[in-house]
């Protein structure tokens, strides 16, 4: 969790990357090293150096016709456009994202632009739409091998999905359900011991408790986030 100092050194990595030759190889790790700044930042809300990292990477992974990178570049401006308030793009990007034919090097980036095109549902208000679909992905994401992975987001992708599972049917007052998925949440962050995915998962019950009436419980949640 020590963000700040990670976007110190993968500054300096992409400083160094100047200085030697544009060989494929170090083009690929100029992509990669600007995907995980691009975690970092979003972890300290730098989202004008964000819009930056990721169009630079975009058009290195375009001229290099790298359809796995591509895919990773667009799932994170997917997450962009989502924050920033663009659902528009999102879906746009998102189905785009999906056609693109990709080996198996790469096995949960469905799984990622899933979720996205999940809270792209929920904020644009297709509630039962984001319960579908991220429903669909948690039983794909929750087998032992994939639960606790983040697939190169700054969440827990299980947990992800289950925040928005949470909110979506939180809003059509499916608040039994919801808990349950959150409480599902909580236990898969605490295992993975991941404190950004805990207190994601503990906003969106405090959430769903404030919409149920349960202020108490809801003030206890929101406390513990």
């Amino acid at each position: 969790s020590a963000n700040r100092e990670a976007v110190g050194a993968f500054d300096k990595a992409l400083e160094a990357l100047i200085r030697i030759p544009k060989t494929r190889k170090n083009l690929e790790k100029a992509i990669d090293l600007r995907l995980n700044l691009r975690n970092a930042l979003f972890l300290l809300g730098e989202f004008g150096r964000i819009h930056n990292c990721l169009s630079e990477a975009l058009s290195i992974a375009e001229d290099l016709k790298d359809s796995n990178r591509l895919r990773r570049v667009w799932n994170l401006q997917i997450s962009y456009f989502a924050l920033t308030g663009e659902p528009d793009r999102v879906l746009e990007l998102g189905e785009r994202a999906l056609a693109l034919k990709i080996d198996t090097a790469d096995p949960g980036a469905d799984i990622v632009t899933q979720n996205y095109m999940g809270i792209a549902y929920h904020i644009t208000g297709n509630y039962f739409r984001a319960i579908d679909l991220l429903k669909q992905t948690i039983a794909t994401v929750d087998q032992e091998t994939t639960r606790y992975e983040r697939f190169g987001t700054s969440t827990v992708l299980s947990v992800s999905c289950r925040n928005w599972v949470v909110q979506s049917l939180a809003q059509t007052g499916a608040f039994d359900e919801g808990i349950n998925f959150a409480q599902e949440g909580i236990q898969i962050a605490e295992k993975a011991n991941h404190p950004y995915s805990l207190a994601y998962i503990n906003c969106s019950l405090g959430f769903l408790l404030v919409l149920k009436g349960d202020l108490n419980r809801a003030v206890e949640v929101l406390q513990r986030c």
